[in-house]
């Protein structure tokens, strides 16, 4: 697997997240050049551990490692620091949540994911010297039809956790360093980042003399299969005295200080050290280790988050959740009904509850159907939209809006719903407007195409025009019931050149009710957030049945309409808007109205000018 191939490329962006047992927010991003269809996804958390790798060192043994210099007591040597990565769990993307396949056009593409990591995940540990760590990382997984794409590695940083300190029992332990007898209590031997570690000491020369200076230290040892070393922290000394005496000695933990950490080939372990501060210390250093383990849990004040943050390797992630936030309730919908113009220029009242339309405020039932083809299969009151070219939920019962992915509905193919194994799409393309090239200029040559359930591009016939015309231009596929939706693509010819996609409209075959054949107008889209310079629309007939539907049969029409929460989007700058201009004055210049206006500043259709 790679993070990317010919034709995609997948990264992951990681947005709030720092406390074990609270939310971690993020999307991912999977850039496509050509059509491709997806499976499902999956977030990877991981465990990534370093340690070194010994390449060059005389006669060295196992635990004889000292890496300031990486110098032991048989010379120097080379190493190298490598990383392992241990799998803690996945989590599967929502918007990839089925076992169907659904089919991409070119663009970028983002899915957003949201996980909560166990509350008691030990935090993340920097063990000083040489970037040797123990940190979590996640990627992506997409499985594709041309196999798994898997994004690189990101930081997922995990500096608290909501486990709080455990119990632990008092320690007390006795020594003898050269003369001097020590006995140290401990009242716990499990602390919490900030929190104060007393020690009572007793001490007494047994040769009845001066006793030595003595050195109390917190220190950490990062161990791993070749050796480890060790790193003094906090130190406090105690002076000579003649008699004996009882001193309690206090230290603060530092919030930045790494909180213990074990697992099977690497620990980080923390340990009261008492050594006798006249001892040469060049070589192994004697005295007595006392074991305690440091804990992580979120400290109860912002201000200690903030001073662990100010020097920490790591940061709490807390950037802006825009690609998160639905749009606001639709102002003209009221009562889950809402006010709607018809391609004619005629106002009707659409019921989103009994999905019915009416001729006006009073309820006079009307012969137009139901517009919103992908919503007769939700429950009564939910109804979709789009937004920046992104589908929505607009719930009309709790005056709300959400993404799919906040709330998934099953993904359903609906010709199993309906105990048909072999359905039939049936698609006609009758004609185009308003389409133009991604570089601005207006095709003088284009055709449409699909794709089939072998993978085969199906072309119709070439079309010219300022709007072109598409005879003869019909697919009829067998989708089974694992395929998500079905494409159909718009291309320019070019002569000397590879054809080129300028835009797309797809029908999901999970939304769309079972034995539907429609005809209506319908917008291209280009990536789904509005950030290609993709226009036009396509008037296709479209049915999805246990037969074909022959372009001559009876179709149901579906009125092209203006509605708030159906609203187009194109991309808001100058770039647009001067695309949009060349083209409505090469139209006007042919004698054909303009498909879009650009009066306020931004792109619209000509259709929404006065909605």
């Amino acid at each position: 697997m790679s993070n990317s191939n010919n034709t995609s490329v997948v990264t992951v962006t990681l947005q709030t997240g720092g406390i074990a047992g609270e939310t971690y927010c993020g999307y991912v991003t999977y850039q496509v050049q050509k059509p491709i269809f997806v499976r499902s996804g999956i977030i990877e958390l991981r465990l990534e551990t370093t340690g070194i790798k010994i390449n060059s060192t005389p006669n060295l043994l196992p635990g004889n490692l000292n890496v300031e210099g990486f110098t032991t007591r048989s010379g120097s040597g080379t190493y190298d620091v490598i990383s392992s990565y241990q799998l803690i769990g996945t989590f599967e993307i929502p918007g990839l949540l089925h076992s169907m396949s659904l089919e991409l056009p070119p663009g970028t593409y983002e899915f957003p994911f949201s996980f909560i990591l166990p509350h008691d995940l030990p935090p993340a540990s920097y063990f000083g010297p040489k970037g040797l760590r123990a940190r979590y990382v996640v990627d992506a997984i997409l499985y594709t039809s041309e196999g798994p794409v898997q994004s690189r590695y990101v930081s997922c940083p995990v500096i608290f956790n909501l486990g709080g300190v455990p119990l632990s029992l008092p320690k007390t332990v006795s020594l003898v360093l050269k003369t001097t007898h020590i006995t140290v209590s401990l009242p716990k031997q499990c602390f919490a980042l900030g929190e104060t570690i007393t020690l009572n000491c007793s001490i007494k020369n047994l040769a009845g003399g001066k006793n030595d200076e003595l050195l109390v230290e917190l220190i950490s040892y990062y161990s791993f299969f070749f050796g480890g070393f060790s790193n003094s922290i906090l130190s406090y000394c105690v002076k000579s005295i003649d008699e004996p005496f009882q001193q309690q000695i206090s230290f603060v933990i530092p919030m930045t200080t790494s909180p213990s950490f074990n697992n099977q080939s690497y620990s980080y372990s923390h340990y009261i050290r008492i050594t006798n501060k006249s001892v040469n210390t060049s070589g192994h250093v004697e005295g007595e280790y006392i074991p305690i383990t440091i804990f992580a849990p979120k400290p109860m004040s912002s201000q200690l988050i903030e001073e662990n943050q100010a020097s920490n390797v790591e940061k709490i992630l807390v950037s802006p959740l825009d690609n998160l936030k639905p749009p606001r309730f639709p102002e003209r919908c009221v009562n889950g009904f809402e006010k709607i113009r018809l391609e004619d220029g005629k106002v009707v009242y659409v019921d989103h509850f009994k999905r019915l339309v009416y001729e006006n405020e009073n309820g006079t039932p009307s012969q137009v159907p139901y517009p919103c083809y992908e919503s007769e299969l939700l429950p009564p009151g939910l109804t979709f939209g789009y937004y920046k070219n992104q589908r929505y939920i607009v719930d009309f019962c709790n005056k709300q809006t959400f993404f799919e992915f906040q709330r998934p509905i099953p993904c359903v193919s609906q010709a199993s719903v309906n105990d048909c194994s072999n359905p039939v799409v049936s698609i006609h393309v009758i004609e185009t407007i308003g389409m133009k090239t991604k570089k601005g200029k207006s095709p003088k040559t284009l055709l449409c195409a699909v794709i089939d359930n072998n993978g085969k591009l199906l072309k119709s016939k070439e079309s010219k025009g300022v709007d072109q015309t598409y005879p003869k231009s019909s697919f009829i596929l067998n989708p089974g019931i694992e395929r998500r939706n079905v494409v159909i693509y718009f291309f320019e010819k070019k002569a000397l050149k590879k054809d080129t996609i300028i835009g797309s409209v797809s029908f999901d075959l999970t939304k769309i009710k079972f034995g539907s054949h429609f005809d209506g107008w319908f917008d291209l889209k280009g990536s789904p957030f509005g950030n290609e310079y993709v226009c036009g629309r396509a008037h296709i007939l479209f049915g999805y049945d246990r037969s074909e539907h022959n372009i001559n049969g009876q179709w149901i029409h579906l009125n092209d309409f203006c509605s708030e929460i159906l609203v187009p989007y194109y991309p808001n700058d100058d770039a647009m808007k001067k695309i949009i201009d060349q083209q409505n004055e090469l139209r006007s210049k042919k004698g054909v109205s303009p498909i879009y206006d650009t009066s306020k500043g931004c792109v619209i259709p000509i259709k929404y000018a006065d909605f």
